[in-house]
């Protein structure tokens, strides 16, 4: 260390001396990987934790972390949880064990291949980026298991050692006489280094005494008033969640939160009295202290705690943010404030987050010494009285410090010490502000609940539990269900957290209900089975999902059935058994009026029910009270694509039975009504019809009693299948006939059915409706299926058809000479198919079609639209002018590979984020909202040209053939003479001075264009 550096060092040492007090509080917590049988808290038993944490985290913090207050002799208090404290307890009197233990003891001769699978797997759940590198035969194990080479037994043994042997704080390695020739020799050692059964043994050793040590350890400091201790509600709830779910808007207005809240602040309370009966036993004192889950705080759990003779507890500076509605003044941060008697302290967030993030990453840099320096010299800053309280995981961090953070600590503590107080002692001593309002909900995630709730998945978990606890008919049942209540199972679900096990946090959820109701003889009755996984995760990528249908009646007589298509690139073309990896979830709920609040949530996995061309199809039978429902659909890959991409909710309606009975329905006409009203035809049976007419089909009904009757009409696609379905009440026309009305908005064949609905239900026979011609409605879902034009039958060319621009271009004519410092190969993914384009007064919608589509960074296509008269004179993105007669006015630029896909320029050199886009498979849809093209609102004609440029680099004006070579001509592209990227033009094969026109080679970018008319805002021929 340079004599600069010390210097620094006393300087800091002494502003620290000389400033406010300083309060460390330490928040060690695990949930309870094992849930034993017996009634909770738990307190007796024996058997397997589902995760190492507990053993490991007290090997690598819990018990150095006392030893280095015992050393320096500062002050901290730690917030020790009863679920660690409880199993610390059962692992120190040898009545719990882990897998990873298990395994580890176990002779690697005698490992099966499911155990060698396992260790191969887990024995590296450590950072890789700073605890597997200081020991260069764990790293080597490490590079072996990623290359796919197989571990012989040597392989497996020096796993088992090197793994709990990281797991160790370096302090204790290098302290302990027995660990340390190990520690010396894994720091010292290659690939070819191999550690023996007695060196396994001595670590394993270890682990097993740390749990004991730390107990005694923990007692005593505590007896000696050298450390505080505080506790959470015993199974770690988070309170205002707990309390009511609802209070999750309070933090987070965005949040989708539960429509029937779980509101049990009695739980939150009985908690805390088994927390303080659980510090009794251990401490032989009263818990004075309580550490909030997550920080997460209320008006509602101060007044609890108060309830409960608790005196102070710590909270977010977010949490006193929200209560000023203002940042804090550091005078307010740095003194307690009281409400309903309790004290509560706000952490300086600034100083706890930089040791939790910032202090490991200067340590991997520089050293722990001088992270040490750079913390002390932010909290010298922190000038006034009161209490400095800095409060995070203890934890977490250690395992990104390169000396596991014990001379970090060291450093600080001995700067620190002298004015250190514990949070019991700054309680006493403090002098409170008063808090004369009510405090917010917040957390120290950012004051937000959502880390907990909102997520389709935590919604269900909460959903479940709100189920059993309902079913709670007593406290001794309600006791059961307190593990459940536990944050860490929400924080796991819904993707804004991810971990490699998160299915052993789901698994212990599940498990606890389980167990509820398998100890009460309460039956299960949600829709969500709990042997099926709530968290789920695969390889395969979902690029759609729909459902078949847009609203459905059924009578309380029938089982209703709900269809969900999914199309996924990565997972092939659909058949029979090819569905693996994909997980579809249907999710309902009551509702008053369509488009109304959720009075409930249901959850349901639906079972694969064979394909549709593409499209995998996933089924959910229901029998549903009468009542209206809204539905939405999850397709779950390593992605979740939800069938309400654009806010469409799919409608099925259940009507009570009735006392009539229905013995036949048939249909008796159809008449269809241009959109002016006019009838223009009847038929009998199956009718022909234009897109936008309106058709009426009369339904005669044989019944006697009082009957429901619904008609559908659902568009048939080329496999046959029905789609678009929609189901609408048929109305009395006189007699026994009944009317049902619907408009055409697609070209194709249509299927109409009625039914009846009485005591039974009957259904007619189906009728054929082809409408012809006219526009349909578009979505941008990357689905092609609504783009009812048709093309020209040779290629190339262009044709107006149904009010669409139809370019349709050749198969394989695209620029094939590519740079040679390229990461990807010549591929098809320049090679234009078919552009359209259509306008409907709001919207300029957009069909681009590739040859396929394997790298999305790879084409840029450039979309250009001009009208008569002026416009925007560059062609973009190459920089050079036009050859043609007119100006460009809009640009549209697509690369569905850039963080802004879709963009517009319009007489601006800035591109500007535009409307919306969406791809499936080779096929990009876009829509731009006209606002954004105002020229094109009353436009008579229009010109419009378009090609495929290529994106080398991601940047629009990157040069697309430096250094490519045209064995054809015999030359090479270079920057200089600015060659134009362009690989390929819709409507034609790319010409050579397209190909290399820039500003040295001559304005030739593109000379084919399009003239398209326009009339009312439509598209409707081409010149």
């Amino acid at each position: 260390m340079n004599r600069h550096f010390l210097m620094l060092q006393v300087v800091l040492f002494a502003a620290v001396a000389a400033a406010q007090n300083v309060v460390f509080v330490w928040h060690l917590h695990q949930p309870p990987y094992y849930i034993p049988e017996s009634s909770v808290p738990t307190d007796t038993g024996k058997g397997v934790a589902e995760a190492p944490w507990v053993r490991l985290w007290t090997a690598k913090a819990y018990y150095p972390m006392l030893l280095l207050v015992e050393e320096t002799g500062v002050k901290v208090t730690f917030d020790v949880t009863p679920t660690l404290l409880e199993q610390i307890e059962m692992y120190a009197s040898g009545r719990l064990i882990d897998r990873y233990l298990q395994l580890s003891l176990k002779s690697a001769e005698e490992l099966t291949e499911e155990e060698k699978a396992f260790i191969a797997n887990r024995f590296f759940d450590i950072s890789w980026e700073v605890q597997i590198p200081k020991f260069p035969r764990y790293q080597c194990l490490l590079q072996k298991r990623n290359s796919g080479l197989q571990f012989d037994t040597a392989d497996y043994r020096d796993l088992q050692v090197l793994f709990n042997l990281a797991w160790i704080n370096e302090k204790l390695l290098v302290e302990d006489p027995e660990l340390r020739p190990i520690y010396e020799k894994a720091r010292n050692s290659n690939c070819d280094t191999h550690f023996t059964d007695l060196e396994k043994a001595v670590v394993l050793t270890k682990h097993l005494k740390y749990p004991k040590l730390f107990l005694d350890k923990l007692a005593k400091l505590y007896r000696g008033g050298w450390i505080d201790v505080v506790m959470t509600p015993y199974y770690y709830p988070i309170a205002p969640l707990v309390e009511n779910t609802s209070n999750a808007l309070l933090t987070d207005p965005g949040i989708i939160t539960l429509p029937r809240p779980f509101a049990h602040p009695e739980d939150v309370a009985a908690q805390i009295q088994l927390s303080r009966h659980k510090f009794k036993m251990f401490f032989k004192s009263e818990l004075l202290g309580v550490w909030p889950p997550e920080l997460a705080v209320d008006d509602l759990f101060l007044k609890i705690l108060a309830q409960n003779s608790i005196r102070y507890t710590i909270a977010d500076q977010a949490a006193l943010q929200r209560y000023l509605g203002r940042e804090a003044e550091p005078r307010e941060l740095h003194t307690p404030w009281v409400r309903h008697g309790v004290l509560i302290f706000f952490r300086d967030r600034e100083l706890s987050d930089w040791i939790g993030f910032r202090g490991s990453e200067l340590s991997r840099q520089f050293g722990e010494d001088y992270a040490a320096g750079q913390f002390l010299q932010i909290l010298s800053s922190r000038a006034g009285g009161g209490y400095i309280v800095i409060a995070l995981d203890g934890e977490n961090p250690w395992e990104w410090y390169p000396h596991d953070g014990y001379i970090f600590l060291t450093k600080i503590y001995n700067a620190v010490k002298d004015r250190a107080s514990t949070l019991r002692e700054a309680a006493g001593r403090a002098a409170p502000l008063p808090m004369n309002s009510p405090l917010p909900p917040s957390s120290w995630a950012g004051g937000s609940l959502s880390v907990w709730i909102g997520e389709w998945e935590e919604n269900l978990a909460w959903r479940i539990l709100e189920e059993a606890r309902q079913a709670a008919q007593n406290k001794a049942w309600a006791q059961l269900l307190y593990p459940a209540e536990a944050g860490d199972w929400f924080w796991w679900y819904g993707r804004d957290r991810e971990s490699p096990v998160e299915n052993v946090f789901d698994y212990l959820f599940r498990y606890v209900i389980k167990k509820f109701y398998s100890k009460t003889g309460l039956p299960y009755s949600y829709t969500w089975p709990l042997d099926e996984p709530i968290h789920y995760r695969s390889q395969v990528t979902v690029d759609w999902a729909g459902a078949p249908f847009s609203r459905l009646i059924f009578s309380e007589v029938e089982n209703v059935t709900v269809t969900v298509e999914v199309y996924s690139q990565t997972a092939g073309t659909a058949s029979p058994g090819r569905a693996g990896g994909i997980r579809a979830v249907a999710h309902w709920g009551p509702v008053d009026v369509w488009g109304g609040a959720w009075r409930d949530l249901f959850f349901a996995p639906m079972a694969y029910a064979g394909d549709v061309g593409n499209n995998d199809v996933y089924a959910l039978q229901l029998r549903l009270p009468p009542g209206k429902y809204e539905f939405t659909f999850i397709a779950q890959g390593s992605n979740e694509v939800y069938a309400t991409a654009l806010g469409k909710n799919y409608r099925v309606e259940v009507v009570p039975r009735t006392g009539g009975y229905v013995c036949g329905v048939e249909l008796s006409r159809v008449e269809v009504y241009d959109s002016g009203g006019n009838l223009i035809a009847i038929y009998t049976g199956n009718a022909t019809a234009y897109v936008g007419d309106v058709i009426k089909a009369y339904y005669r009904i044989c019944r006697s009693g009082g009957v429901y009757v619904a008609a559908s009409m659902a568009l048939l696609r080329d496999v046959g299948a029905p789609w678009d379905e929609v189901y609408v009440y048929a109305e009395p026309a006189g007699g026994d006939l009944y009317v049902a009305e619907f408009r055409l908005n697609y070209s194709g064949v249509f299927v109409l059915k009625a039914k009846a609905m009485g005591s039974n239900v009957s259904y007619s026979p189906p009728t054929y409706i082809k409408a012809l011609g006219g526009p349909g409605p578009r979505f941008v879902d990357g689905n092609p299926s609504d783009w009812i034009g048709q093309p020209p039958q040779q290629t190339p060319g262009a044709a107006a058809s149904m009010y669409e621009l139809i370019v349709t271009d050749p198969e394989g004519d695209q620029y094939r000479y590519y740079r040679p410092d390229w990461s990807w190969p010549p591929t098809d993914d320049l090679d234009a198919v078919e552009l359209r384009l259509y306008i409907d007064g709001n919207n300029l919608y957009g069909l681009v079609k590739l040859r396929q589509l394997g790298n999305i960074y790879a084409p840029y296509v450039m979309v250009a639209i001009g009208l008569p008269g002026s416009g925007f004179s560059e062609w973009l993105p190459d920089w050079s002018d036009t050859r043609l007669a007119f100006k460009w006015d809009y640009v549209i630029g697509i690369n569905y590979g850039k963080g802004t896909p879709l963009f517009l320029f319009d007489h601006s050199w800035d591109p500007k984020p535009a409307g919306q886009i969406a791809r499936s498979g080779n096929v990009i849809e876009f829509a731009i909202p006209l606002d954004q093209l105002p020229l094109l609102k009353d436009a008579n004609e229009i010109y419009i040209t378009a090609a495929v440029f290529a994106n080398s680099y991601g940047g629009i004006w990157d040069p697309g053939k430096n250094n490519a070579y045209d064995p054809a001509r015999g030359i090479y592209i270079n920057e200089d003479i600015y060659a134009s990227n362009i690989y390929d033009v819709f409507g034609q094969a790319p010409t050579w001075e397209e190909v290399y026109g820039g500003w040295n080679g001559g304005d030739y970018t593109v000379n084919f264009y399009i003239t398209a008319h326009l009339q009312n805002g439509r598209i409707v021929a081409l010149s």
